[in-house]
């Protein structure tokens, strides 16, 4: 959801009453609700989430885990937000309804490293000639989109089916899996989703603590300062 769409949205909330309307907090319910429609739980959600008062668009993207990191450094990027290794793989299953774009492939799939020039290998092979048959090489048009689960839209394990098959659409995501820290904890969500359900809902909630900053009169920008 973009910023020129929330904003009108903010207003509509300020419109019902509501002494105090944070974006984040807004956003949050949007997450909620778009869950609860693919057929997942419901939680709490943690309101008071302030917004930034340093609003840089490169900012924003330095701050996302790359979908080509290794386990290590996803470890590392969560942690830096306050997250554990545990929430960051429950939250990565909000993965499941995404798409990703063939310019993000081209590395795994034809060029993935000096030592292998060819795709990655935590990739399987009969996925990876998929993937290269709707991405060719040199394909860079931002057009053409994947799911990022090939079993189902809906927010359920086949998230973590699909790690498990080696079908994951980004090495981000596969390493959760291939990786020795993380891989007993794909397991136990697969083979039970009602303990899942509830871990995501308390990750969910860690996320939306922080209590530095403002709240925005308008999204886009941060609050004027009049001397």
């Amino acid at each position: 959801m973009g910023l020129r769409s929330s904003t009108p949205l903010k207003t509509k909330w300020k419109r019902l009453s509501l002494k105090l309307c944070l974006m984040p907090t807004i956003v949050q319910y949007i997450a909620l609700d778009s869950v609860v429609a693919l057929n997942g739980s419901s939680w709490k959600v943690q309101c008071g989430r302030k917004d930034g008062l340093v609003s840089i668009a490169d900012n924003s993207e330095a701050c996302l885990p790359s979908h080509n990191l290794g386990l290590d450094d996803l470890v590392a990027n969560f942690e830096a937000k306050g997250l554990t290794r545990e929430q960051m793989v429950v939250l990565s299953r909000a993965h499941q309804s995404g798409v990703g774009h063939c310019p993000n492939l081209i590395r795994r799939l034809y060029t993935w490293s000096q030592e292998n020039p060819t795709s990655d290998p935590l990739l399987a092979a009969d996925y990876a000639a998929e993937l290269k048959a709707s991405c060719p090489q040199f394909t860079f048009n931002e057009s053409i989109f994947l799911r990022m689960d090939v079993i189902t839209q809906f927010f359920d394990e086949n998230y973590y089916t699909t790690l498990k098959q080696c079908k994951g659409l980004f090495h981000s995501d596969q390493v959760l899996y291939s990786g020795q820290r993380t891989r007993p904890l794909v397991e136990f969500l697969t083979a039970n989703n009602a303990n899942f359900q509830a871990e995501f809902g308390w990750a969910m909630r860690a996320v939306g603590i922080k209590t530095e900053g403002q709240i925005r009169n308008v999204c886009s920008k941060v609050n004027e300062v009049y001397y």
